[in-house]
């Protein structure tokens, strides 16, 4: 059984291991392939060229979101059974850092750092916090899929209608599948009832309809494009960090996804790329501010005090 149990143990490590080298080859490869094609002063160059008024407000927008991000995840653990109240600097901090972790990290090992801070910062069970964050992400691949079905007219035309109806009879639906006793051990809490439901799915639409907003603005800054073209590329990027294989940062997939969601309107073209690179570069920059902003949050909130949220 020892035997066993330290071949798996083998095992995984190296299927980890080999998942991060491949991370690391798309990382560089992209890093090598935009030098020789663009050239990164000709990358730099270019946020010469782009107000700071325009910079600024993006980025006030993107924090923003953020912060949404936080309140989500504070409202989504009053769901969870507790006792004593919760705190919202410690659960914002978290959070700021979680997102920025699973941004920058390869293969979403980045989700990983929600349940540890949680469990270490706010003596949060493991289980709980991975059903908090299960009913995180079927909402925001929800609203993703929504807003792609929304901009994509042209393409879905009269089932356009049918599919938007489908998904909101699905959320009228989450409660009753709790009912079922297979699924009551990892069921979400924010399932429960429709006031939660409401309520996490509206931030969630906010977040993400800033979001599309602020990348939007900046995108365009850098090349002209309708929003509706647009908002399937940046779309159809963020949905490419749920790839099981994909650089640091998403490098690579990143440009590869928006790349592939501007085809399905035919409308990319070579002049595109620099935007889209700078876009990532701009993504890549305000998680880096955020996860600063977490770890300063943390360290400023005593640890004995955030554990009373929490017996």
């Amino acid at each position: 059984m020892a035997a066993k149990t330290e071949s798996a143990a083998i095992t995984i490590t190296s299927k980890t291991l080999f998942k991060l080298l491949i991370a690391s080859a798309l990382t560089l490869g992209l890093g090598y392939w935009v030098e020789s094609t663009i050239g990164w002063h000709a990358i730099v160059n270019q946020w010469q060229t782009l107000p700071l008024s325009t910079l600024l407000l993006c980025f006030g927008l993107t924090l923003f979101s953020h912060t949404l991000r936080g309140t989500r995840l504070l409202y989504t653990y009053k769901q969870l059974p507790s006792e004593n109240p919760w705190q919202a600097m410690p659960v914002l901090g978290i959070s700021f850092i979680h997102n920025a972790a699973n941004f920058i990290l390869p293969m979403r090992l980045g989700e990983l750092v929600l349940p540890a801070l949680s469990r270490y910062q706010l003596s949060v069970p493991i289980k709980d916090s991975f059903r908090a964050l299960l009913g995180i992400r079927l909402f925001d691949l929800h609203v993703l899929v929504t807003l792609l079905v929304l901009f994509q007219h042209a393409l879905l035309g009269i089932w356009q209608i049918p599919l938007i109806i489908a998904a909101f009879l699905g959320l009228i639906l989450l409660p009753w599948f709790g009912r079922f006793e297979f699924l009551s051990g990892f069921f979400p809490p924010q399932f429960h009832h429709y006031t939660a439901i409401s309520i996490t799915y509206g931030l969630s639409i906010l977040i993400w309809g800033i979001k599309l907003f602020a990348f939007y603005t900046l995108f365009t800054a850098f090349v002209p494009l309708n929003l509706s073209d647009a908002a399937t590329g940046i779309l159809m990027a963020d949905l490419s960090s749920a790839l099981p294989i994909n650089g640091f940062a998403s490098a690579g997939s990143y440009e590869a996804a928006f790349a592939a969601g501007l085809l399905l309107s035919d409308s990319y073209h070579n002049a595109l790329l620099s935007a889209i690179i700078n876009l990532h570069i701009f993504l890549l920059f305000s998680n880096i501010v955020a996860a600063a902003l977490g770890w300063l949050i943390l360290v400023i909130t005593p640890k004995s005090s955030a554990e009373k949220n929490r017996a």
